[in-house]
């Protein structure tokens, strides 16, 4: 009966994470210039890992697995090793979904009977949600936050049944975007 409960929410935050995937993702990152990254080679998972942002189809225990999985992925074909003991480095991250409106303002033209032209403004408004896969990376010694990746897109509304292999590859995809600049090159 859980699993038949949880699946409908997790299914739609599922699909939403995956149109992220499919949408074009924006990627900003940030990070500390004093900060050497040439010796990390090994890193650990935060022990508080993401927040609870007590949105159901953020909190999905499958979505989350998928990111880590994604992310595990992503840092070992950097060369990085999963080090429990002793890290270089730690990792978290935080999923996000946020409303927002988009307003477009076009001209309706119209001709009249005498070969005048009439620009008329039209104004549409539209609302969407916009997710954001956040990821932090820490030095282990000094606790503090040394390197940030965002990646944000457009989220359209889910729809059907998604093969769970298809959404791991599209996850992967997000995640892969988001680590394309980790760690970064020195100017």
């Amino acid at each position: 009966i859980v699993r038949q409960t949880c699946r409908p929410l997790a299914a739609l935050w599922l699909c939403l994470l995956v149109a992220l995937a499919c949408s074009t993702v924006r990627v900003t990152t940030d990070y500390d210039p004093a900060q050497d990254f040439a010796g990390y080679r090994g890193y650990a998972w935060m022990t508080d890992g993401p927040g609870a942002s007590g949105h159901p189809r953020l909190d999905s225990p499958m979505v989350h697995e998928r990111v880590h999985k994604g992310i595990d992925r992503t840092l070992a074909a950097k060369g990085f090793v999963l080090a429990d003991e002793q890290p270089d480095f730690v990792v978290n991250y935080d999923l996000v979904a946020e409303r927002r409106l988009d307003v477009r303002t076009t001209d309706d033209v119209y001709y009249g009977r005498y070969g005048y032209r009439v620009a008329v403004p039209e104004t549409t408004v539209s609302e969407y949600e916009e997710g954001s896969l956040i990821i932090d990376v820490a030095d282990a010694r000094t606790k503090k936050v040394v390197w940030r990746g965002i990646g944000s897109g457009r989220l359209r509304n889910a729809s059907g049944t998604q093969d769970p292999a298809e959404l791991q590859e599209r996850v992967f995809k997000v995640v892969d975007e988001v680590l394309a600049d980790f760690p970064p090159k020195r100017k």
